[in-house]
């Protein structure tokens, strides 16, 4: 299964390369995009080494994550990334994703966040995707929501931003299996 490509009417989802560098930079290093992230803002150095590393786990044995980047169907260099990451037992995923701030609100993190739950619950035979959105990041909520995920509840204190614990809201759909 790789390289991947999956295929919507907004956006197509490929493997990154290491080519990427210079557009994954330009939302990786955006104070903006990241600001509701456990990473970044990334410095050129950072953002290579993420390159690199998903390089290799698009190659492991068993593959246990998925680093896709988004490109718009229109063609033109990638514009977000999004990953999902297996448990060890294959049966869950989590995912987590980034977009261009050029791109927001057009409908692009939607698509790929429903080709990712479809290529893990259908192609991978997973039991769960899940993902967390800071509470205060309402714009991520929606997209989960669109792609049919469905609203868990809220966790105190998940993760660590930029030294301050952050409550984050989950979000879940199961197979149908």
């Amino acid at each position: 299964m790789y390289p991947l490509v999956l295929r919507g009417d907004l956006v197509s989802l490929r493997e990154l390369r290491s080519d990427d560098l210079e557009a994954v930079h330009s939302w990786s290093s955006d104070p903006e995009v990241v600001r509701f992230l456990r990473w970044g803002p990334n410095t050129i150095t950072q953002t290579r080494d993420y390159i690199d590393a998903e390089l290799v786990s698009a190659r492991a044995k068993p593959r246990l994550k998925y680093g896709l980047v988004l490109v718009p169907a229109t063609g033109g260099a990638p514009v977000g990334a999004i990953t999902a990451r297996a448990s060890e037992n294959l049966e869950e995923f989590d995912l987590g994703y980034a977009l261009h701030r050029g791109f927001w609100d057009l409908g692009y993190m939607t698509e790929a966040v429903k080709l990712t739950v479809n290529l893990c619950l259908q192609e991978l035979r997973a039991r769960r995707v899940s993902a967390v959105c800071d509470v205060a990041n309402v714009a991520s909520g929606r997209v989960l929501e669109k792609a049919g995920l469905r609203f868990d509840g809220v966790i105190p204190g998940y993760v660590r931003v930029r030294g301050s614990l952050r409550d984050v809201r989950s979000y879940s759909i199961e197979s149908g299996i």
